[in-house]
């Protein structure tokens, strides 16, 4: 089987991202990426994409870590491409048992974010899946 690459489905993704004008708030332009999942098929071509730049620019790594909510729209399919765990980061009060948390800033407030304690080892590579096109916010920790 010959797998998709992104410059092949890139016109097909980006016709399926829409533009939401001060969205949460005036001033951001949110990218609404849910029109993806209209195909299924596409979906999967991403997921494939994303898991066989990880194996051919990062390696092997150990898990693969989601951010809520849109980094579980893509995290675990590309787990099971790559054949590791997926750990869910959640925001604050979400998660049970002891959790390990950190504080982020985005263009519009301050959050924190947590994973459960003993989901993620010392010196294990994760592979940190949030969403395709928003400003990463989440991804700047403190």
């Amino acid at each position: 089987m010959t797998l998709p690459r992104f410059d092949e489905i890139r016109p097909k993704i980006e016709a399926h991202i829409r533009e939401v004008k001060d969205f949460p708030k005036k001033g951001i332009n949110f990218r609404d990426i849910m029109p993806l999942f209209t195909n299924p098929q596409l979906v999967n071509e991403l997921c494939v994409v994303i898991a066989d730049h990880v194996r051919h620019t990062v390696g092997q790594i150990d898990s693969v870590a989601g951010l809520e909510a849109r980094g579980f729209l893509f995290g675990p399919q590309v787990a099971i491409q790559l054949g590791v765990p997926f750990v869910p980061i959640r925001k604050k009060g979400k998660l049970p048992g002891a959790t390990i948390e950190a504080s982020y800033v985005k263009e519009y407030g301050e959050d924190r974010v947590e994973i459960q304690e003993g989901a993620i080892k010392k010196g294990e590579r994760v592979f940190l899946i949030d969403d395709l096109l928003a400003t990463g916010g989440t991804l700047r920790f403190k």
